[in-house]
């Protein structure tokens, strides 16, 4: 769930000296976890889908860890531990999760797959290059090199830890050992991963870029009085198309207004600039739409 990432990025932003970035309504966003908890204990991000491990360990352990101390959050606690020892524990996560908590110390780096950031110098036409990835991956793999080479660390209390999750102890087993599943993660989560390796510099110049960052990860959150959770992703112009399509095929008739505006949108919208995605396109390489507005 990409709304674990809230804390995550106030944790950040108090680090890089962000004060008022640290603002952030942290109290709406745990009022949204614990409603938000299946009955069976477990956090989820697609509805009606049961999670194929132990669901999102940050979110369903690191996370509550800041709540207060009641009998209902006990039981909630008890809850996603007994759902996530049922699923193997944190053995069994998926690598996005691992690295979530190699993070914060809870599972040993070895356990992570490697990934040189000198990948980005293999050129377009090498039979394994950056540009074989879509956009999105492109976007997550970069920052993501660095900080599985440069492997920073954030101590956390005894007390925050999570060795409750690991059935047979803390497991520090190695990744060529070990099968990983692909990650996947949320648009407005690799947003948050871009900001890693930034602050890892520790470079003040790159307070501006920093402070871009959290601009946009902003844009994704949705907050009311008492919740606060994050969008996947914003696509206007893939729900575009795609609401085009449904239209067209229900029998709307491609000179209604509504068809005719839309079309006229998406043309406004194309990208008319060259750029890393341009590397692979053919023919007019500089007039493409993209996932979003540009």
């Amino acid at each position: 769930m990409a709304d674990s990432a809230i804390p995550l990025l106030n944790g950040l932003a108090k680090q890089a000296g962000l004060v008022d970035r640290a603002k952030r309504a942290i109290s709406h966003s745990h009022s949204y976890f614990r409603d938000a908890q299946h009955p069976d204990g477990y956090w989820w991000g697609e509805f009606g889908i049961e999670p194929h491990d132990g669901g999102r360990v940050p979110d369903a352990k690191s996370l509550p860890r800041t709540w207060p101390a009641t009998p209902q959050i006990s039981a909630q606690l008890t809850s996603a531990r007994e759902f996530i020892l049922s699923r193997g524990g944190v053995p069994k996560t998926r690598v996005f999760t691992k690295i979530w908590l190699a993070l914060f110390g809870q599972w040993d780096w070895s356990g992570t797959p490697n990934l040189p950031p000198e990948l980005i110098l293999l050129p377009s036409w090498a039979p394994f290059n950056i540009y074989e990835f879509s956009s999105w991956a492109r976007a997550t793999i970069v920052p993501m090199s660095i900080i599985l080479t440069e492997r920073p660390y954030c101590p956390v209390p005894d007390d925050a830890g999570i060795d409750e999750l690991y059935p047979h102890g803390h497991w520090t087993g190695s990744w060529s050992t070990k099968k990983q599943t692909v990650p996947g993660e949320a648009f407005s989560r690799r947003g948050f991963i871009r900001l890693l390796p930034l602050h890892h510099a520790g470079e003040d110049e790159f307070s501006d870029a920093l402070n871009k960052g959290f601009d946009g990860f902003d844009s994704f959150a949705i907050e009311d009085e008492e919740t606060c959770t994050v969008q996947a992703c914003v696509s206007p112009v893939w729900d575009t198309c795609l609401a085009q399509v449904a239209l067209l095929e229900s029998g709307l008739a491609p000179d209604d207004p509504m068809v005719q505006s839309s079309t006229r949108w998406l043309v406004n919208n194309q990208i008319l600039e060259e750029g890393d995605w341009s590397v692979r396109a053919k023919g007019n390489a500089a007039r493409r739409l993209g996932f979003r507005v540009p």
